[in-house]
């Protein structure tokens, strides 16, 4: 089985953008932020504890992400058979 990394994810977004941008906005942001929420997420992977600044990144991160979900939710219909 082979695991799907953040930078994996930068490159679907990135491959895929014309399918992204009419409901993602900013998408370059997003790549961009996804980029340099990485370091962070890597010192947690290692066992290691975020610095501050670091947690205050992830924090931030997170209500953008709610936000995106919360935006994405009123201009998607989803029809499912």
């Amino acid at each position: 089985m082979q695991s799907i990394d953040l930078k994996d994810l930068n490159e679907i977004l990135r491959a895929n953008a014309n399918l992204f941008d009419p409901v993602i906005p900013n998408l370059d942001k997003w790549i961009l932020g996804i980029e340099e929420l990485r370091l962070p997420r890597n010192v947690v992977a290692h066992m290691n504890f975020p610095s501050k600044t670091d947690i205050k990144r992830i924090d931030v991160f997170y209500e953008d992400c709610l936000n995106l979900l919360g935006l994405i939710q009123t201009k998607l219909t989803l029809n499912i058979p």
